[in-house]
Order: structure tokens, then sequence, then C-alpha cells
């Protein structure tokens, strides 16, 4: 289903940010030997934003759910417990599902699992928190990661020399 999908995102979907939360399939690995080609990401992002301008909304919303238990807002706690069970809720592969607007500074911000090939990502694995997504909410409940083909040159140069900020992706589940 979600391949069959790209070719609407493809035509159809605005380029934002996503911030890489949990991995799977090896995506964190530098491919050796009989590597997976796919691998799974799950990401937050905001449909509603450029790739740059989602950049300082979705930082805030990082650092509030990595201090979540000492938050002093009740409220982004609370919206932190619905979201982790939404996520239950959605089983292993949860497809845009809402992040409570409190801990979005108001946005619509989603949670979405996706398939990422390798050959999608420079050097086949995943080397930063931020990654370019496609999406299309309006129309489409899959999110994919911006084919390596259409990013940008200085993006491309700085996620194969790391110069960009390296973080481990935050386990929300």
């Amino acid at each position: 289903m979600q391949y069959a999908s790209h070719p609407h995102l493809l035509a159809r979907g605005r380029v934002t940010a996503g911030v890489i939360m949990s991995t799977g399939g090896g995506l964190a690995d530098r491919p050796r030997g009989r590597a997976a080609s796919t691998g799974w990401i799950i990401a937050v992002f905001m449909a509603d934003l450029s790739f740059a301008d989602a950049r300082v909304p979705l930082e805030k919303v990082i650092e509030d759910l990595r201090v979540i238990d000492t938050h002093p807002d009740e409220a982004a706690r609370d919206g932190f417990a619905s979201l982790q069970r939404r996520l239950r809720e959605s089983g292993p592969f949860p497809l845009r599902v809402p992040v409570p607007s409190v801990l979005a500074g108001g946005r619509r911000a989603y949670c979405s699992a996706m398939l990422v090939p390798r050959h999608d990502l420079p050097l086949g694995h995943l080397r930063r928190r931020w990654i370019p997504l496609l999406v299309d909410p309006a129309s489409c409940q899959f999110t994919m990661v911006l084919p390596m083909q259409f990013w940008d040159d200085a993006w491309r140069r700085a996620w194969k020399r790391e110069v960009l900020q390296r973080d481990r992706p935050t386990e929300l589940h």
C-alpha cells in the first residue's frame, strides 16, 4: 500500500522536515554484506511547514519530549501520555497519528511510520535525526522520505560530511 502512494506523493506532496524518533531494519548502520535494502522509521513532522520552517518548531517538540517526565506543564505530560497510547493502539506501523497540539505548539503535527529504501539515503543509512519528507495529509495517509535525487546539494553534502548535528533518535514508545 505504501509504495502505491509514492507516485501521488511525488506529484502532489510537499517537502517538510521530519525528526526520526525510532528506526528499524538496520537503517542506522552502514550497509554491509547482505544488508536489507529497506528499513523503516517513525518520524514526527508538521505538514503545513516547509523543510526550513519546520525545524525550529520541531526542535521545541523534541526538547519537550526529552524532558516530558519533569515538564512543568501538566497538559504537556497528559498530551504525551495520549500520544503514547495512540501509538500503542495503532500497532507497530502507525500512520499519521496526530501529535496533541499542546506538544506541537498549536500546529498540526503527526507521527508516522514509513518504509525507507536505502537507495533514497546518501551513503545508504541514517546519519541524522532530521530527514526530508514528502507529505500530503489532506489526501494521503502515507508519508515518504524524499528520494535522494531530489535532495538539495548542500543538504546531501552535509549528510555525507556529518556537518549537521548528529543526535540519536528519541524513542517514543
